[in-house]
């Protein structure tokens, strides 16, 4: 059986490059406030530093636009019929089954850059103790309730397939907003 494979939103490239542009920014206005106000430096040999650190940093950045890219590429998500699935890696492949009875919330999250972008951050939290195996994050969903539903709806599936006992309380999913 063949299972169709997802990919996050391509709004995630703009988040992750985003993040590494305001960083490149702010070492820029550090370096140049340094040389300027601490070194003393001439404007002249100031020009050039910052035309050379300012090339170096645009090497920089197309080599991270890549990676953002390749990122991108290799991060996949599927709903299996008895587990959800992730697949992350560019050199070192991570392929994560999750049981859908293992799965206890779905967390929508909307930071500002987030909503800028119109996308929502999702969060799975499953029933393992380890904290890095209990927590899936989803960066980007373009419609990320649509998402939630649907694996909502495969969760409580499989709970009625399996005779799964919960409390009696609905799963819902739990929407918040980052500030």
């Amino acid at each position: 059986m063949d299972i169709k494979k997802y990919h996050l939103s391509p709004k995630v490239k703009l988040l992750w490059a985003g993040k590494f542009l305001f960083a490149i920014i702010l070492l820029l206005v550090v370096i140049y406030a340094t040389a300027y106000f601490v070194l003393s430096m001439d404007i002249d040999i100031l020009g050039s530093l910052l035309l050379i650190v300012g090339g170096l940093l645009l090497i920089l950045l197309a080599a991270y636009l890549g990676y953002i890219q390749l990122k991108y590429d290799n991060f996949r998500y599927a709903f299996g019929d008895k587990e959800f699935i992730l697949e992350e890696g560019i050199v070192i492949k991570k392929f994560q089954r999750i049981p859908y009875e293992k799965i206890q919330n779905v967390s929508i999250i909307y930071p500002i850059p987030h909503r800028i972008l119109n996308v929502g951050k999702v969060i799975i939290t499953t029933a393992a103790t380890d904290i890095k195996l209990s927590e899936f994050v989803l960066e980007a969903l373009d419609r990320p309730h649509d998402f939630s539903t649907q694996l909502l709806y495969r969760v409580e599936k499989r709970d009625e397939e399996i005779g799964h006992k919960r409390t009696r309380r609905r799963r819902k999913v739990k929407k918040t907003s980052e500030e």
